[in-house]
């Protein structure tokens, strides 16, 4: 599964803006979401910002299952098929694995 993301002078960035008012940002989260699960390889538009993209390889594993974005702008972070959460660092660093989820917690 591929994630697509904007390319600005080398540094990758992913489509939020923070202060945008929930509603955008559902409706930005769903219309990212949509793209990455269909695989549509035309450009991604929103409010006609976003045009050139790269996709990004998650690393061996079935999803993302889902997908959001911290109030700080960082991510995004992804829940994949073995309970992971994954966060994107950029390149070159990529995905490294922020949480584990499990039914048998403690706390």
């Amino acid at each position: 599964m591929y994630m697509r993301a904007h390319t600005q002078g080398g540094e990758v960035k992913f489509a939020m803006t923070l202060h945008e008012h929930n509603a955008k940002t559902r409706s930005m989260k769903i219309e990212i979401e949509s793209r990455i699960i269909s695989k549509d390889n035309r450009e991604l538009e929103i409010n006609g910002r976003l045009k050139n993209y790269q996709q990004v390889m998650l690393p061996g594993v079935l999803g993302p299952e889902s997908i959001a974005f911290d109030c700080h702008g960082k991510g995004p972070y992804v829940g994949v098929s073995d309970g992971r959460i994954l966060k994107w660092q950029g390149h070159p660093l990529g995905w490294i694995e922020f949480a584990i989820t499990s039914s048998n917690r403690n706390n």
